[in-house]
């Protein structure tokens, strides 16, 4: 049992089915084609070929069931005959024919009945123990492996520390009197609360980066092997050791800050408040992106870039909502205040946004 892949072919076009290829969208809001149909009749002309023209990495389902699978560019010549003979029903009089793609085009594809002659054959078998199926992406598996592993600390985190994890749902809480009785901030910082509430959180960032990087292609998604799991394991876990540091850094940053305004009493709490507001937000737009990618959308770097902004943008209105928070808690006068917000949070806000504009 065979038909030609890689041929071309010459002759009479009896019947072209292009015009009626029809492309399935996974969501009609987003754009996102799945796969393509097209209804082929098997009554008329049963003597002629079907000459069929189709993308790389293309499935094709006949009557429902896995014809072939074409790894690279394919176009092959099949007689009508052979066809009713050994792929579908015998007393069908059409059969429709779906080739799933992610992201396919009407454009890409080409099923016309006639009589062609074939040239540059080259014969090969369609027995199911030689199609050769797309294998499974590592950087796949590796996203939703590690978003498992962050909802299970955070389930452990909300055992473990049953207060903490309620009022982390509320940022502006981190302002309330009777929320931290300690009274050493270092020590507060280096608690086993916080440091859990920091892994989490640089977990995440760490996920979405990676994750934005593979979807976006960037340059320095390069240097990663994509392919092991093991690997992506091991860069995800460094760089989640790697914001910890950078986390510890920003609150010693914010503590010479307060020090220098004479104000040390609220760093820890400005500290926590951006931490929750960012790590809630991230949350959020990481479970968006993972829903945009399980469901198949096309253009997933249009997904990152939109969640991307949206996030920076929570980010700078955090910052204004601590500004709102700290004018009812200090002293100083609205424009030093607001000198300190700039010295201590929009200068790293500003660097954040030119390392991801570039």
């Amino acid at each position: 049992m065979g038909f030609f892949l890689g041929s071309q072919a010459l002759g009479q076009v009896l019947e072209n089915y292009n015009p009626g290829i029809r492309i399935e969208n996974k969501y009609d809001f987003v754009r996102s084609p799945i796969q393509a149909e097209v209804e082929v009749n098997l009554v008329d002309f049963p003597s002629s070929s079907l000459a069929i023209k189709l993308p790389a990495t293309s499935a094709v389902f006949l009557d429902g069931k896995m014809w072939f699978y074409a790894q690279s560019d394919t176009s092959f010549l099949i007689s009508i005959s052979q066809l009713r003979k050994e792929f579908v029903p015998k007393n069908a009089t059409s059969t429709p024919i779906v080739i799933h793609k992610q992201g396919i085009l009407k454009e890409e594809i080409s099923i016309k009945k006639g009589l062609f002659v074939e040239i540059a054959e080259e014969e090969v078998s369609t027995d199911p123990s030689f199609r050769e199926l797309r294998e499974k992406s590592s950087m796949e598996d590796f996203i939703y492996l590690a978003f498992i592993i962050i909802l299970g600390l955070m389930a452990l985190f909300r055992v473990t520390y049953p207060l903490v994890f309620l009022n982390s749902l509320k940022p502006g809480a981190v302002f309330s009197a009777d929320e931290f009785s300690d009274h050493s901030v270092v020590s507060k910082v280096f608690s086993s609360d916080v440091i859990f509430y920091l892994l989490i959180f640089s977990m995440v960032v760490m996920l979405f980066l990676m994750a934005g990087f593979s979807f976006m292609e960037l340059p320095a998604w390069e240097m990663v092997d994509a392919d092991d799991l093991n690997f992506l394991l091991l860069v995800w876990l460094s760089g989640t050791a790697v914001f910890m540091v950078l986390s510890f850094l920003k609150f010693f940053w914010i503590k010479a800050f307060t020090r220098i305004y004479q104000f040390e009493k609220y760093d820890f709490h400005q500290f926590m408040f951006l931490l929750r507001v960012l790590l809630l937000v991230l949350l959020v737009i990481f479970f968006l992106v993972i829903v945009c990618y399980s469901q198949g959308y096309l253009d997933m770097k249009k997904v990152v870039e939109y969640m991307v902004t949206s996030f920076l943008v929570i980010y700078l209105l955090g910052i204004f909502r601590l500004f709102n928070l700290m004018k009812r808690k200090v002293s100083f006068k609205n424009y030093h205040l607001f000198s300190y917000i700039c010295s201590s949070e929009l200068v790293p806000f500003l660097v954040i946004v030119k390392l991801i504009m570039g």
